[in-house]
């Protein structure tokens, strides 16, 4: 069965609405294995962007046609229709056309986020938007019904017909009933932001004095200050159900035509005052990633290769620097009105050999053009490639049509390449034309004056006729935009042009002209020029007519201003090399930078300081808190970064959550350890947004040239080994690289190999206990069961290496449960009227707290072990319970009611907050150690005197980690604190070692 082809016809091919309707499209022709030929019908000259399309492209090729918006007037769909092909209309019905129709539910959803606003009290409630638009007429309706059920009457006079927000706002002003109003229904974002934007320039806050709500949820409407509660439309999924429609059509599965409507998603944000916000990113317009370095250092080489090579080729070579790789230019053959007038094939183009190409001056009725290739040869491709056709045109003509073929992606849809693809081309042919005249001598020059002054106004570019016998200038129109001047004031001498010619720039124009002249070298440069009181970038072209001696006598020339695209062009470099979320230096800019440096200490003999930042639990703040909440924690710490390298090195961000760093204003160790433990301190200092303080803890690896490596990446390579033993050391603190850090890939291979043999039996593993004791009293209350693998036997794994291995491994619940049975069988063989009261706390992990038998093992424990629930204390982290929040209290309160006590570990070194805090059914407060460290500064001191003062008002124990010295003690007993257990009493030790030490008093009555 022969493939289908499909043909679309769309106003644009790219951005926002179109892009994404393209996109959905794709998703779905890839499915279903068919051809698609979208053609543009938007035309672009100098005077005018307008709709105008009424040709039969491809009547004869096409099986089926979707047609999107406005793309063609209904007269040329009842001509369409007379072929007897399926008709699929994305958005508009048509009454005289019978289509199928798909579109998005305007009045439905309208109406929820009317009600939105009625269920938050208000009941003045206007509508913004111009009735006359179809889809916003369905809105209105929506608004209209709201209103009805909810018995509120509908007033005409609080409808405001206006696209602009600006203009809405200025009417409601001047209306008495308008400034009634407590909330306003808009039809579009970009009105509403507008209206935001307006009001706040009044001193009208939203949504305190007036609430908004807007349609589309278009990017503005997350960037909107307050962000904008909007209605998503179904962008993508119009595409994808409009295509499989086509099919179902195609196929018999659908014969009358019908209408779909796609619901729309209501997305309460900050201007409705709602207080449940929607911070989901919008799946219903192409993700528009940020460009990779590589890929913006390629799209300013192709634009500028786009620009070389267009006017020369005779070919549609240039098609290389697009991202389309086959191309066929068909032009018409005398006018386009004119009945039975064909399309004669100019130019092709291919990059791949296997696809055949019409052959050049073949002559094709318009209904069968585009000549295509046989796309079945592109399927092996992860995206799906489709043909574009898009109308030439200039101010003189309709030239005729560009075919292009190649894949669907962020390229294309961005629209870097094919939207201004006809209109360079329709330039591109002017110039053509008139290049031969001049070389041809074909015509006077009054004849040349007159098609230069068309090609002025195609291009914008100013033209000049410079007589190389007399100096003297003569502007054909267009310079005096350019220039900001009046006609009287234009040059009129080659030395007063010159006076134009920014210093720096005037010897290579000199030798351009010189060149050209002498050595018949094309004349085109990019100059700058005085432009009343700055200088502006100019591009500089042109070309001599030459006597039949040879000699210049006459010079055309032409300039156009380039200077929007220059500053563009700087703006792109500059982002090729940094991150565009904190401005920061990104991988190439650090990596050229730290190689530059290396060659300078070499030659001073001076050290450098590699550091690699990672920010700790990032992804549970992103899962919590939704990307926008953290991508303002990355800007964060970068600032902070900022703040304590200075001018002593540069900062760069990596990559997701990793920051590098490189030091190059210091040169002894103690000294990069101040600075590392103030950025350390002041990362304490919590992010508070809507609501919410999170932390923003970090892992710092370092690493030094000369010492640890000779090249950049040896540097980073152990910089990184650092970091990450920093992280197994418990995270928030900052590791030096040492040789005897570095666990090798072959190390930690054999290391997890032995794990899992040790875990199959346990042998090699042992239970320790750290006391915990009472500060006022100094009494033993309890004790936290820690566990130990001696492997080898003679000087064991650190817990912080095997645990988070066990955890990668799939290890962690069958560890946790052996250390939850053996703290409870060394609690029960502890059994003694004297020890009723102490408190056994065992560490939970997030794996084990979210298994669905979690508490049922537990009470299969206690059962066995036959010791008092009410002895235990199950340590869990913040991020346990981030997890699976629901499950997560569920769980909590199940061992709660068991009389099992709950302690929330490490806290302060996650993302916790005051809603979470209150949220969790705790008993105790563990505050960790990094803060005990250095508790005499004055901003960790504020930090526990706050944990331990809305601990006490929830009537909460707090029991302060790593306690090791006299001074910490007695300010953790100033500020409060309740008990305590740290090195200052004990190490973790054997239950042997332990009874011995802090229960033989106790027991000896045993």
């Amino acid at each position: 069965m022969r493939r289908w082809t499909i043909g679309v016809l769309i106003p644009l091919l790219d951005g926002f609405y179109f892009g994404d309707i393209i996109w959905g499209i794709s998703l779905s022709a890839k499915q279903y294995n068919v051809d698609v030929i979208v053609m543009t019908t938007t035309v672009y000259n100098s005077a005018s962007v307008r709709i105008d399309f009424d040709f039969h492209v491809g009547w004869d090729l096409v099986d089926a046609w979707i047609v999107v918006a406005d793309a063609v007037k209904e007269e040329y769909l009842i001509a369409l229709s007379q072929l007897g092909k399926p008709i699929i209309s994305v958005v508009k019905s048509y009454n005289n056309v019978g289509t199928f129709l798909v579109k998005c539910d305007n009045q439905g959803s309208t109406t929820v986020s009317t009600k939105h606003l009625i269920d938050l009290g208000h009941r003045v409630i206007a509508f913004v938007g111009v009735l006359s638009n179809p889809d916003i007429l369905e809105r209105f309706e929506g608004y209209k019904d709201a209103l009805q059920q909810s018995g509120i009457s509908f007033n005409e006079q609080l409808v405001y017909e206006y696209w602009s927000g600006e203009e809405a706002v200025q009417a409601m002003r001047v209306s008495s009933l308008g400034l009634q109003a407590t909330a306003i229904v808009v039809a579009t974002d970009n009105t509403a932001v507008s209206m935001v934007n307006e009001l706040q320039q009044r001193g009208i806050r939203v949504p305190e004095d007036i609430a908004i709500v807007g349609f589309d949820d278009s990017a503005i409407a997350r960037t909107c200050k307050p962000t904008l509660t909007t209605v998503r439309q179904p962008i993508i999924d119009l595409g994808l159900t409009a295509m499989n429609r086509v099919v179902q059509v195609l196929t018999d599965k659908l014969s009358s035509p019908d209408t779909i409507l796609l619901p729309a998603k209501f997305i309460p944000r900050e201007s409705s005052g709602s207080k449940q916000i929607d911070v989901s990113n919008n799946d219903q317009t192409f993700s528009w990633s940020n460009i990779q370095d590589d890929e913006l250092e390629k799209l300013i080489d192709a634009h500028h290769q786009l620009g070389l090579n267009l006017i020369d080729s005779k070919d549609l070579s240039w098609l290389r620097w697009t991202n389309q790789h086959w191309g066929c230019l068909g032009l018409w053959d005398g006018s386009p009105t004119v009945p039975d007038s064909k399309i004669i094939i100019e130019r092709t183009f291919s990059l791949n050999e296997d696809l055949l190409l019409p052959e050049i001056g073949t002559a094709l009725r318009i209904e069968q053009f585009p000549t295509l290739p046989t796309m079945e040869k592109l399927l092996g491709s992860d995206v799906i490639h489709f043909a574009v056709v898009q109308p030439v045109y200039s101010d003189t003509r309709n030239w005729g049509f560009l075919v292009t073929v190649g894949p669907v992606n962020e390229r294309l849809l961005r629209g870097y390449d094919t939207r201004q693809l006809p209109a360079l081309v329709g330039i591109m042919n002017e110039h053509k034309v008139l290049l031969n005249d001049l070389h041809l001598r074909e015509a006077s020059n009054w004849a040349l004056v007159a098609k230069l002054e068309i090609v002025s106004r195609t291009t914008n570019d100013g033209v000049y006729d410079l007589d190389l016998g007399t100096n003297e200038m003569e502007w054909i129109a267009g310079i005096e935009n350019i220039l900001g001047v009046e006609k009287d004031e234009l040059p009129n001498k080659a030395e007063d042009f010159i006076a134009y010619i920014h210093p720096d720039d005037l010897p290579h124009v000199l030798k351009a002209w010189d060149e050209h002249f002498n050595m018949r070298k094309p004349f085109n440069l990019d100059i700058r020029m005085l432009r009343i009181d700055e200088y502006i970038w100019v591009t500089s072209s042109g070309e001599a007519l030459f006597d039949k001696l040879g000699i210049p006598l006459r010079f055309i020339g032409s300039i156009t201003n380039i200077h929007k695209r220059k500053l563009a062009e700087e703006q792109i470099q500059y982002l090729a090399y940094r991150d565009p979320l904190t401005g920061l230096a990104n991988r190439r800019f650090f990596y050229d930078k730290l190689t530059e440096s290396i060659t300078t200490a070499l030659e001073y003999d001076t050290r450098i300081a590699i550091l690699v930042i990672d920010l700790d639990h990032f992804k549970e703040v992103n899962d919590s808190f939704g990307h926008d909440i953290g991508d303002m924690l990355l800007k964060y710490v970068a600032e902070i970064l900022e703040k304590h390298i200075g001018s002593k090195g540069l900062v760069g961000r990596i990559g997701g959550d990793e920051f590098m760093v490189m030091v190059t204003g210091i040169q002894l160790d103690d000294e990069l350890q101040l600075v590392t433990n103030r950025i350390l301190t002041n990362l304490q200092q919590p992010m508070i947004n809507s609501g919410h303080e999170v932390y923003a803890t970090v892992s710092i690896g370092v690493s030094w040239y000369p010492d640890n490596g000779m090249d950049i990446y040896s540097l980073i390579k152990m910089a990184d080994t650092a970091m990450y033993r920093a992280k197994r050391q418990g995270r928030n603190r900052a590791q030096t690289y040492l040789t005897s850090i570095d666990l090798g890939a072959q190390d930690r291979l054999t290391i997890a190999n032995n794990l899992r043999k040790a875990v199959n039996n346990m042998l090699d593993f042992h239970m320790y206990y750290q006391p915990q004791l009472d500060l006022k009293t100094n009494k033993l209350i309890g004790m936290e069961a820690l566990i130990r693998w001696f492997y080898p036997a003679e000087c064991g794994i650190p817990p912080g290496v095997f645990i988070p291995m066990s955890e990668e491994n799939g290890l962690i619940i069958p560890v946790g449960n052996w250390v939850l049975r053996e703290a409870c069988q060394q609690l029960k063989t502890w059994e003694h009227e004297a020890t009723s009261d102490l408190i056994m706390s065992i560490n939970i992990s997030a794996n084990q707290l979210l298994q669905a038998d979690f508490v049922a093992n537990v009470d299969q424990i206690i059962a066995d072990t036959g010791i008092n629930p009410e002895q235990l204390c199950f340590e869990i982290t913040e991020i346990a319970t981030l997890q699976n929040i629901d499950f997560s209290l569920l769980v909590l309160n199940q061992l709660l009611d068991r009389g099992i006590q709950i302690a929330l570990d490490d806290f302060g070194i996650g993302y916790s907050s005051i809603l979470l805090f209150k949220l969790l059914p705790l008993k105790v407060i563990k505050i960790d150690r990094s803060f005990i460290g250095e508790l005499s500064q004055p901003h960790n001191t504020a930090i526990v005197t706050a944990i331990i003062a809305m601990s006490k008002s929830l009537d909460m124990r707090v029991i302060a980690e790593g306690v090791e010295t006299l001074e910490q003690l007695e300010l953790l007993r100033d500020m409060g604190c309740d008990a305590y257990q740290g090195h200052i009493t004990s190490p973790a030790i054997s239950a042997e070692h332990f009874e011995a030490v802090f229960l033989k008093d106790l027991l000896k009555n045993q």
